[in-house]
């Protein structure tokens, strides 16, 4: 059994540290290999769709209407991202 103080100290932390960073840089890869654009450019829609959402809320829509205008653009970025799939059920973010 290995005691908690090993765990922070010599090669147990360095063999934890090295399968985490390996362990999050695979999720990254997999994730990029999905995205159907460059990062330079999902991050300008990001930017633009921050605005649009501040526009919906600024505006005269009701509630539902606000809601569904939201969904819609949002369901779209996350299509970009290679996140979501239209007419698939949805997908949990934590079981992923």
């Amino acid at each position: 059994m290995i005691s908690t103080k090993s765990l922070f100290i010599g090669t147990n932390a360095d063999r934890m540290t090295k399968a985490w960073f390996k362990a999050l840089l695979y999720q990254y890869i997999v994730r990029f290999k999905r995205m159907r654009t460059n990062l330079d450019i999902l991050t300008e829609i990001r930017q633009l769709h921050k605005k649009y959402i501040t526009e919906i809320d600024t505006s005269d829509l009701k509630p539902l209407s606000a809601k569904i205008y939201k969904t819609h653009s949002e369901n779209f970025i996350r299509w970009i991202e290679g996140d979501f799939q239209p007419g698939q059920r949805t997908i949990r973010r934590n079981q992923r």
